[in-house]
């Protein structure tokens, strides 16, 4: 809908609802009871302090709602205006003249059902699907196992065998695998006491591949490969010597209406405006061929449609001084203190330039004396963020002022200005990491996850002391053990997910004195399989594969905060997330071989299970979660003659 059209709809039955709740008589809000159906509401005043699902629902569906006298139903607006036109009668005399001049229905919490329709137009490709229908003029699916509750049974018939067992009728409405792009009639009939109380229309059903169902194409990526790495291209150009990609987003039909917009690059056409400038593959992968100037890359499946401009035949990419960035701008060091430098490079054409390791250094600085204050820094590396890093080491001695010049290989970047100063006394002590974080992940960890404290002075101006305070005469402690495990020397070893604070303590003197701690945070990032859609399979009946991608044709993992994340393509019986690889569950096959049968089944290799031998069998292949626990399996008859 139009949101302009939304919002003006909703204020109406908005202010609708408004007029009605404050006009309506304070007697006829206070008593009697609202029914929706079979449901009781309670009051009108009730209903209204109930929330604004509760009015909003009210308002739009008043014509379902009904107002209660002894057990019978009444029109809402009509009880209302009978209530104003009589302010001066008791509620129980409006009410006697409701009873007496006006005509309603019983009501009753009993579920009775007077009506069905058919209510599924779509439908997956994939085992499982389920028809639904609603009862009594609704729109929500209706509840089987309520309705069974109530002594009803339920009929699904379908034109075609579309049911569990290959059938065209069933009691849940469970479908075996289907065709795309066909469609079939079903029809719904509800029976109570074995007669037939209530039938709906014939509704076609449409069966979609949906995870291969474009709904929309929300953008089209440009992105180059430097270095091993993947970079989005903001700019809009290709230079020359570019290895280059679209990456097409959007949606199918198969995501969740919260899930992220996905990469659909493979389900949708691709084409270029200007052939002589640039191509496209089915992969996305884009080649300049040769002409300069615009190109245009379209993105099309049906009559869903984007495009993108590429500017193609530009000078090749090259760090650019200007358009790239080094943070901070200044450093305060204390003599022998350390500081880490960032390096965010771009090329001329303000895209993410991505480097080598050891690319980016600096010369050594020198205070006015000409006395070095920091040597030279001749590594650096690379960051997952694609940002270059590079650690700044102060002179143990000498001090004063220089500018550290930052330079990628022969080009100068810039400069930060650098101030060392020789530390007063220690004010103040703190537990550090080298690397000043404090987080410990378990995801894929083989071995013990540590991490190592260190007790490090400050002077009153926050400088640090050198040298890191030895640690004889201090002794460490864990607020909680479960989490994290600490030894005398600093080591932090994770044991669980959670946090736990990490305190030294001096042991000269006979007290225990806290001298520094740090919050110490243990996670575990390892996904876990939700959930997986598993095809129907055909039966074996010759020697050969059965291949787990085309039973298991998709496994849903998602990480600790719902997110989803790739899994693997499968290869052993282990199912695994990530790079290197993390194991989130597993295949579980077992053979039923009958006597005088031969069939074999090998163990899992390359994603693929061989069958050999002659005779039948049954093979079980069950996806595992981590636990051990079966979250989807199916049965592959064998039959080898």
């Amino acid at each position: 809908m139009n949101r302009k059209k939304f919002t003006r709809a909703a204020k109406i039955v908005t202010a609708s609802l408004v007029a009605f709740t404050m006009t309506a008589s304070p007697v006829f809000a206070a008593t009697g009871d609202l029914w929706k159906g079979t449901t009781n509401k309670g009051s009108v005043a009730q209903m209204i302090l109930g929330g604004s699902a509760g009015r909003l629902d009210f308002a739009t569906n008043i014509g379902q709602y009904t107002y209660e006298v002894d057990g019978v139903g009444y029109a809402v607006g009509e009880v209302d205006t009978m209530f104003k036109a009589n302010p001066t009668l008791s509620p129980a005399e409006v009410q006697a003249k409701v009873k007496a001049e006006l005509t309603g229905t019983p009501v009753s919490d009993e579920l009775v059902v007077e009506s069905v329709s058919a209510i599924t137009g779509t439908v997956d490709i994939v085992v499982g699907q389920k028809l639904e229908f609603a009862i009594n003029s609704g729109t929500e699916a209706a509840d089987l196992a309520a309705l069974a509750e109530e002594g009803y049974t339920v009929e699904f018939l379908a034109s075609k065998a579309v049911f569990t067992g290959a059938s065209s009728t069933s009691s849940n409405g469970v479908l075996v695998a289907l065709a795309a792009d066909t469609t079939f009639k079903y029809q719904v009939k509800v029976s109570k006491a074995g007669a037939v109380v209530a039938e709906s229309e014939l509704k076609e059903v449409t069966v979609q591949d949906k995870a291969n169902k474009v709904t929309s194409i929300s953008a089209i990526e440009l992105y180059v490969t430097q270095n091993g790495e993947e970079v989005k291209v903001e700019s809009g150009k290709l230079a020359t010597g570019d290895v280059a990609k679209v990456v097409v987003m959007g949606r199918t039909a198969a995501l969740a209406a919260d899930a992220d917009d996905a990469d659909i690059t493979a389900k949708v056409g691709l084409s270029t405006s200007k052939v002589a400038i640039a191509t496209v593959a089915t992969t996305g992968a884009v080649t300049q061929t040769g002409a300069k100037g615009d190109v245009t890359i379209t993105a099309k499946v049906g009559d869903i449609v984007n495009a993108i401009t590429v500017n193609a035949g530009n000078t090749a990419r090259a760090v650019n001084a200007t358009k790239s960035s080094i943070a901070p701008a200044s450093l305060e060091l204390a003599t022998g203190d350390s500081a880490d430098i960032v390096v965010s490079l771009k090329d001329q054409y303000g895209d993410t330039f991505v480097t080598v390791a050891d690319a980016v250094k600096t010369a050594a600085t020198n205070n006015a004396d000409a006395d070095v204050i920091a040597a030279a820094v001749a590594t650096s590396t690379v960051e997952d963020d694609l940002t270059v890093k590079l650690t700044l080491v102060a002179h143990a001695a000498n001090f004063g002022t220089g500018k550290v010049v930052v330079n990628h290989n022969a080009t100068k970047l810039g400069e930060i200005s650098l101030t060392v100063k020789a530390p007063g006394e220690i004010a103040e002590y703190k537990l550090e990491t080298i690397d000043k974080k404090y987080e410990l992940e378990l995801m894929g960890a083989s071995a013990a996850v540590t991490l190592q404290l260190l007790l490090n002075g400050y002077d009153a101006e926050g400088l640090f002391v050198a040298p890191t305070v030895p640690l004889a005469n201090y002794s460490f402690e864990s607020s909680d053990e479960d989490v994290a495990a600490v030894d005398n020397s600093g080591e932090v070893t994770a044991v669980a997910t959670g946090t736990a604070v990490i305190k030294i303590y001096e042991t000269a003197d006979a007290f225990k004195t806290t001298v520094a701690e740090v919050t110490v945070m243990v996670k575990d990032s390892t996904p876990s399989i939700a959930d997986a859609t598993v095809a129907t399979p055909a039966k074996v009946v010759a020697a050969g594969d059965i291949t787990l991608a085309d039973l298991f044709t998709k496994v849903t993992a998602l990480d600790p905060e719902g997110k989803a994340v790739d899994v693997n393509a499968f290869s052993t019986a282990d199912v695994t997330v990530g790079a290197p690889p993390v194991k989130i569950g597993s295949f579980l096959v077992t053979s039923i071989i009958p006597a005088g049968s031969t069939i074999e089944a090998d163990p899992i290799a390359s994603g693929k299970i061989a069958v050999s031998g002659t005779g039948k069998a049954t093979i079980n292949i069950a996806l595992l979660n981590a636990n051990g626990e079966i979250v989807k399996d199916v049965d592959v008859l064998i039959d080898i003659q």
